[in-house]
């Protein structure tokens, strides 16, 4: 009998969701930035941001698809499981990292917008298996984005992820079974 994975659909489809979220809100930055007059170098640099931030949103989502599946598998799968979640935890951080590039360069390029971005959540997992859970800021005034993830991800006993909760705030949560997992987030909202 193959081992039942500690990734379910709806762990599936919250992260799909996260990512829908983020791409629609991405879409609204640069709509926001497309109508302003910029200068032609920092347009190029805003356009290329966003192309490797879609892109980053995009294998992370196959990748999500991928390791909702390799769960469902044998033993034998289970590590290319764990490769998979490397590879997804990897480009997290990457899609993390552009975001706020992209952040940034809204910021600096668009004339009538502001974006105000908080300081970064951090949230040290202990290494009990029991989910962790940081507060963040309410739902419905911000949207919320991964800045960072550390420690060891070997399969499915460690995880990051971000979601809104019953009293309409961001959580940034985590489980670990190995030591030194961490997570990073940040909200932000357009003013």
């Amino acid at each position: 009998m193959v081992g039942k994975s500690p990734v379910d659909r709806q762990e599936l489809d919250k992260l799909k969701q996260e990512i829908e979220l983020f791409k629609t809100m991405l879409g609204a930055i640069k709509l926001s930035l497309e109508s302003q007059e910029v200068a032609v170098k920092d347009t190029q640099n805003t356009a290329n941001h966003a192309v490797n931030l879609a892109n980053d949103a995009q294998n992370t989502a196959n990748h999500a698809v991928n390791l909702a599946s390799d769960a469902q598998n044998t033993a034998n799968h289970a590590v290319n499981l764990a490769n998979d979640a490397q590879n997804t935890a990897n480009h997290a951080v990457n899609l993390a990292n552009d975001a706020q590039n992209t952040a940034n360069h809204a910021v600096n390029l668009a004339n009538g917008i502001q974006l105000w971005v908080s300081h970064e959540f951090v949230l040290d997992v202990p290494q009990n298996g029991k989910t962790a859970e940081l507060k963040m800021l309410p739902a419905d005034k911000h949207f919320a984005f991964l800045t960072g993830v550390a420690g060891f991800f070997r399969g499915g006993g460690e995880r990051i992820w971000l979601e809104i909760r019953a009293d309409n705030h961001w959580y940034l949560c985590g489980l670990a079974a190995m030591e030194g997992v961490q997570g990073r987030a940040r909200c932000a909202r357009i003013r």
